[in-house]
């Protein structure tokens, strides 16, 4: 006799349910994990065509400290026919026991020719959740300015750590430490939901964060001026992957550049060859006689005041480093311009350059206050903002004293 779920008791229905669930959720897990590349498949990430580079103690803790050099890039992609496969070198382990990552962020902004002033995706390992989790995410709003501080907001798919990501040994120890991989892999079905296939060119923009969906910690080869901190496209057409840097895949678009145009800039596309500057013109009027092509220029000399030559990818850009900003700001590398300090920091009116310039940890060297928002030193600036807020609140208690003397002599006892 064959029993009808209906008249099976409840406990063991409810055991039934919950383990139909269970199954169906370990087998959509299992349905999703990924088989990583091996160490000589990875791909080398580039930027302005040379493999990514990063300087180790940037930023603290060291988990979220991208690290990378010439023989030891800091970052890699792989694609197979199923996943897209993302890699970053940091300075040491991001994970307490091979599965949980500490509470921070690694991921890579995805963008597309339709996306070129902002990104389509957030694609990255996210363990400021519980549990840690994979998360493909849409920008459903690109809008130009920095990527870094725009949010993505919609789930496109997430995937289990077990599955899709993982930590794994590095052989190298720059900064002084073990160096570490943090790996991850996303289903290239569900990037075909926002419409990027195997053969779609992307850049990307990677970096460590201590926000959700913020790139607010390391943003990796930020030091070899790439334009926006965007890396060299890439490509992977019929399975084979490589970086846009060549003639034949040149550029943001990995276009053939062909006939006369023989020379590509990685950051900027294809571009004439050239021995002299007579040679060039338009956006690109200057000859990069050690490279053989146009730029939009050489050195400083070549840009509209205010702005600095980007010598590595050849665009005129607002800075290159904090020691070319003007006291009160520093150089936001993403965007290569000079910013104020971060909102909700100390007002800063230094004024001039060199000691006067915001350096790396925020604080003006000679100027009258410091960005404490990023770790600078307490000044005069900073000093006087304290003793104005404490004035603010003991003005404030008064009140309240005085509000509480009149209700205590209040004979019915009301506010």
């Amino acid at each position: 006799m064959v029993c009808s779920r209906a008249r099976l008791p409840m406990r063991l229905r409810t055991t039934i349910a919950v383990g139909a669930g269970l199954a169906a959720m370990l087998a959509s897990q299992a349905s999703r994990a990924v088989t990583f590349p091996q160490d000589g498949q990875w791909v080398p990430l580039t930027c302005n065509g040379r493999v990514l580079t990063d300087v180790a103690g940037e930023v603290q803790p060291p988990a979220i400290d991208a690290v990378g050099d010439a023989a030891d890039p800091a970052a890699y992609f792989f694609m197979d026919s199923a996943s897209l496969f993302l890699r970053l070198r940091m300075a040491a382990t991001a994970t307490s026991n091979g599965n949980t990552f500490d509470p921070d962020a690694w991921a890579c902004l995805l963008r597309t020719a339709n996306t070129p002033a902002s990104y389509l995706l957030w694609d990255g390992v996210d363990g400021l959740v519980t549990p840690n989790e994979v998360e493909l995410l849409q920008n459903l709003q690109p809008r130009p300015g920095n990527p870094t501080q725009q949010p993505a907001t919609m789930v496109v798919a997430t995937y289990a750590i077990t599955t899709n990501a993982r930590e794994s040994p590095a052989l190298s120890n720059l900064g002084g430490t073990q160096n570490v991989f943090v790996d991850w892999g996303v289903s290239l079905s569900d990037l075909a939901k926002t419409g990027i296939t195997a053969s779609t060119p992307l850049t990307l923009l990677c970096g460590t964060s201590k926000t959700q969906r913020i790139l607010d910690g390391d943003i990796v080869g930020d030091e070899q001026g790439c334009p926006g901190g965007i890396l060299d496209a890439v490509e992977c057409p019929g399975g084979s992957c490589s970086p846009c840097t060549t003639v034949a895949a040149c550029g943001p678009e990995c276009v053939d550049c062909g006939g006369a145009t023989l020379r590509c800039n990685p950051a900027f596309g294809c571009t004439a060859a050239c021995t002299t500057d007579a040679q060039c013109g338009g956006a690109t009027p200057v000859c990069d006689t050690a490279r053989g092509f146009c730029v939009g220029c050489t050195s400083n000399a070549n840009c509209p005041a205010g702005t600095t030559c980007n010598t590595a990818s050849g665009f005129c850009v607002g800075c290159t480093s904090n020691a070319t900003c003007p006291g009160g700001t520093y150089c936001d590398s993403a965007r290569g311009t000079c910013a104020p300090c971060p909102e909700g920091s100390a007002s800063c009116a230094g004024v001039g350059s060199g000691a006067n310039n915001v350096l790396a940890n925020g604080s003006i060297e000679g100027g009258s206050c410091a960005c404490d928002a990023v770790g600078g030193k307490t000044s005069s600036g900073s000093i006087a903002g304290f003793a104005f807020a404490l004035a603010a609140v003991l003005r404030a208690r008064s009140r309240r004293a005085g509000v509480d003397r009149l209700r205590h002599h209040d004979p019915r006892g009301e506010a």
